[in-house]
């Protein structure tokens, strides 16, 4: 579990440092993503248990579907932009979705959301074969 929380540490750290062309755009968020770990708040670092699955569909058309075990569990509307950090120097891609904003990167087939103002983040993978309902 700790080898886990060092790679996303790590993907965070990287990302961080990065200032070439490696820019996220939401065309590059459509597809299916299985859910892989979570990190901070209360609970501190959590994995899927093997026997439940958590996946997040990106459409298109701007939609956002949540499975739990290859069942639709929410579904709602997302989209992109960038913001300007606090320190005025840097720009972050955020998320929209619903009422909830997050921060997220995209580094080779990981993609990452993150709080804003709180040290909570969770990973997923991307799943090669997409299908949309």
């Amino acid at each position: 579990m700790k080898k886990l929380l060092f790679l996303i540490l790590i993907i965070i750290s990287v990302y961080g440092c990065e200032k070439d062309d490696q820019v996220s755009y939401s065309s590059s968020l459509i597809g299916e993503w299985s859910w892989f770990i979570s990190s901070g708040g209360i609970v501190g670092v959590v994995i899927p248990d093997g026997v439940n699955t958590v996946n997040l569909l990106f459409t298109p058309d701007s939609l956002l579907y949540t499975y739990r075990n290859d069942t639709i569990y929410s579904y709602n509307t997302f989209h992109t932009y960038k913001k300007v950090e606090d320190n005025g120097l840097d720009t972050i891609d955020v998320i929209s979705i619903g009422s909830v904003i997050q921060k997220y990167f995209i580094f080779q087939d990981t993609l990452v959301l993150e709080h804003i103002n709180a040290p909570m983040g969770s990973g997923y993978v991307r799943i090669k074969q997409v299908h949309f309902p």
